[in-house]
C-alpha cells in the first residue's frame, strides 16, 4: 500500500540528485537583480530575464574571486549548479563563476576606474592647461598608417604650412598599445620643444579603443607638462583619456582645427595689431608734444631762477640772523637775572655782612647746646677761617 511513497525530504533528495545530474555546470545569461551581499561573505541574488526570475547564491569562496563589482542591472554568465534548496523547497542556481557579458565587461572597468581617477582629481579643470594661440611645434601620437594621421597632416599644413611637426608613431590597439602609446607621449614631452601634442585614432568599436581606457595612459596624460588634445574615436565615443586630457575634439580633423590657427586669419590679426599700435604710438606722441610746449611756455631763464634763489637765500638769511640776536640777548638777560638770584641765596652774601659759621668736629654748629666749654672750634669769616677755644656760654634764655 505505501510503497513508492517518500517521505517531503526524500522527494527533495530525489529530485536534486535528478538536476545534478542533468544541470550541473549550466551557464545560464540574466541580468543580476537584488544583489545582497552578507556578512556571511556569500551573496544572493535574482538572474532575470523578461519572463523569468531564478533566485541564485555566491558562495563566499567563490565570491572573493570575482575581480569586478557586481551590481544591479548588470548583464551577466553564471555558471553554476541548479538545485532546490532543502529548508524551503526553493529553486536556485549554485554559483561558481561569474561574468560580465561582452562590452558589459568593458563598460564594468571603464566605470570604476572613471570613479577612481576622478575621485583623485585627474578630471578637474584647474589642472587643464591652456593651449597657446599660435604654436611653433606640435607633436602627433598616432599609427604612422592611419588615416587619422593623413587627416591631421592635411589640415595642419594648410592652416599653417609653416608648422614644425613632429610624429611618435605608436600602435593605437592590441597588444603592447598602451606601452607604446605612454612611451610616445612621454618622449614628445621631454623634447621640450613641442607646443601641443595630439592624441589620434580614427574610430572603431569599444574594444579597439580599450587602450585609451588604461590607467597608465591616463596618468601619463595628467602628468604630462605640454597641453595635449584628444582625438580618439567618432563624435559619440568617450574614453579616459579624453577626460583626463586638456581639450578633447570629436575627431582628429576637429583637433588639427581647434590646435592652430588660420595662416590668413593670423595675418589679419597681425594688421590690425600693426595699425592699433600706429594710432597708439601717434596719440602718444601727439600728446607729448602738446605737453612740451606747455613747458616751453613756462620756462625760466637760468640767470632769473638763479637771482630769485639768491634773493630769497638772502632773505632767509637776515631773518636767521635776527632770530640768533634776539634769542641771545634774551638768554643773556635771563641769565643775568639768575645770577642775582643766585648771589643772593649764596652764604658768602651772608658772611659779607658780618655773620660767622661755627664748626665742630668739621660740622656746622646750630645750637648752644651743641658746645661744651674748653671745645676748640673753627670760626668761618668772609675773608678766612679762625680757630678759637670756649671759655664760657650762657644761654640767651
Amino acid at each position: 500500500m505505501f510503497k513508492n511513497i517518500f517521505s517531503v525530504n526524500e522527494s527533495i533528495k530525489a529530485v536534486n540528485k535528478d538536476l545534478d545530474t542533468k544541470y550541473s555546470n549550466m551557464k545560464i545569461l540574466g541580468e543580476i537583480s537584488m544583489f545582497k551581499p552578507w556578512r556571511s561573505g556569500h551573496a544572493y541574488f535574482d538572474l532575470k530575464d523578461n519572463e523569468s526570475i531564478l533566485p541564485a547564491v555566491l558562495l563566499k569562496k567563490n565570491y572573493d574571486s570575482i575581480n569586478f563589482k557586481i551590481a544591479d542591472g548588470l548583464k551577466v554568465i553564471a555558471c553554476g549548479n541548479i538545485v532546490i534548496y532543502t529548508p524551503k523547497s526553493k529553486l536556485q542556481l549554485l554559483v561558481s563563476s561569474i561574468e560580465p557579458l561582452g562590452i558589459g565587461s568593458l563598460s564594468l572597468q571603464f566605470q570604476r576606474l572613471k570613479e577612481k581617477l576622478s575621485s583623485e582629481g585627474l578630471f578637474d579643470m584647474a589642472f587643464k592647461k591652456k593651449l597657446p594661440y599660435c604654436p611653433n611645434c606640435i607633436g602627433i601620437v598616432t599609427s604612422p598608417q592611419s588615416a587619422a594621421l593623413q587627416d591631421l597632416l592635411l589640415i595642419l599644413h594648410q592652416r599653417m604650412p609653416c608648422l614644425n611637426i613632429l610624429i611618435a608613431p605608436s600602435k593605437v590597439q592590441g597588444e603592447n598599445s598602451e606601452v607604446e602609446i605612454s612611451n610616445a607621449i612621454w618622449r614628445l614631452d621631454n623634447t621640450k620643444t613641442c607646443d601641443i601634442i595630439i592624441l589620434a585614432r580614427g574610430g572603431g568599436s569599444h574594444e579597439d579603443l580599450e587602450s585609451f581606457n588604461k590607467e597608465s595612459i591616463a596618468r601619463t596624460i595628467f602628468n604630462c607638462k605640454t597641453p595635449i588634445i584628444s582625438s580618439i574615436g567618432h563624435e559619440n565615443d568617450y574614453c579616459i583619456a579624453d577626460l583626463v586630457a586638456d581639450v578633447r575634439c570629436a575627431t582628429p580633423s576637429h583637433a588639427a582645427q581647434i590646435a592652430t590657427p588660420i595662416k590668413s586669419e593670423i595675418i589679419t590679426k597681425i594688421n590690425i595689431i600693426k595699425i592699433n599700435l600706429r594710432k597708439i604710438l601717434e596719440s602718444q606722441i601727439r600728446s607729448k608734444e602738446l605737453h612740451l610746449s606747455n613747458l616751453l611756455t613756462h620756462l625760466v631763464s637760468p640767470q632769473e631762477a638763479l637771482n630769485k634763489k639768491i634773493y630769497s637765500l638772502k632773505k632767509n638769511l637776515i631773518q636767521l640772523n635776527n632770530k640768533l640776536t634776539f634769542a641771545f640777548q634774551n638768554t643773556k638777560s635771563r641769565l643775568s637775572i639768575l645770577r642775582e638770584k643766585l648771589n643772593m641765596l649764596s652764604p658768602l652774601q651772608v658772611l659779607s655782612r658780618g655773620y660767622a659759621i661755627l664748626h665742630k668736629s668739621n660740622k656746622i654748629v646750630f645750637s648752644i647746646a651743641d658746645i661744651n666749654t674748653n671745645d676748640i672750634l673753627k670760626v668761618r669769616i668772609l675773608d678766612g677761617f679762625l680757630e678759637i677755644k670756649v671759655n664760657k656760654k650762657w644761654n640767651l634764655n
